[in-house]
């Protein structure tokens, strides 16, 4: 099933806060705000992750709390400390880069990454990863904080007062996704969004996601097919 792994491509490091802080990143989404927005986001990926083909991976897995919520029982990250809550969510897991992931060619039916390209130095090079681990009728599901949007002004601002995780992302607009992902190699088949309140609204909960890319939305969902 593996490979052998070549290289750390990716800008995780020693200094890495999700490394360092993996307990206090993992506890956020039990905060009130944190499970409304985790309850959103995750809503935006069911509605397009249920229909794709077996087997899944999710690239960036983190502490595992997508992955536990939608079904996904495999993982890699390049976070060790991450990796270690995850397990407990009784997800198999092994330390990897996406941008050389440790495994063969023609692996999974279905790659996901949330929130994970914006962490990335070298997103061109993890997506031809992502297409050779596929199968030939594989498929890619990303899910993005998009750029130019009041949530990614949010969230940028916060990266200004030095907040922990997110002084090191590189905001993309999903337009830039879209071009980027389609030069690998990839079709656009579809999309979903969610988030659509202000950041600085406190609500009782985030409304339910929509299909297709809406404007000022905090969240997109984009599912793409491998091309043969």
């Amino acid at each position: 099933m593996k490979k052998k792994q070549t290289g750390n491509a990716s800008w995780i490091s020693k200094d890495n806060p999700f490394e360092k802080l993996a307990n206090r990143y993992d506890a956020w989404f039990d905060t009130p705000r944190g499970w409304k927005i985790f309850t959103a986001e995750s809503h935006a990926l069911r509605n397009l992750i249920t229909k794709l083909p077996p087997p899944w991976l999710e690239v960036g897995i983190g502490t595992g709390r997508f992955a536990q919520t939608l079904g996904i029982k495999e993982g890699v990250d390049p976070s060790l400390e991450a990796l270690k809550i995850a397990i407990q969510r009784d997800i198999r897991v092994c330390i990897g880069y996406a941008e050389d992931l440790p495994f063969r060619d023609s692996t999974y039916g279905t790659i996901l990454m949330t929130t994970t390209i914006c962490f990335l130095s070298d997103p061109k090079k993890a997506l031809c990863e992502t297409k050779r681990v596929l199968k030939k009728d594989g498929y890619l599901l990303l899910g993005l904080l998009p750029k130019n949007t009041p949530w990614e002004a949010f969230y940028a601002q916060k990266a200004q007062t030095n907040h922990s995780f997110y002084t090191a992302a590189t905001f993309y607009t999903s337009e830039d996704i879209i071009k980027m992902v389609v030069a690998e190699g990839f079709i656009l088949e579809k999309s979903r969004s969610c988030l659509f309140e202000s950041p600085k609204n406190k609500v009782t909960s985030y409304s339910d996601s929509r299909e297709g890319i809406i404007t000022d939305s905090g969240f997109v969902s984009l599912c793409f097919k491998k091309e043969l």
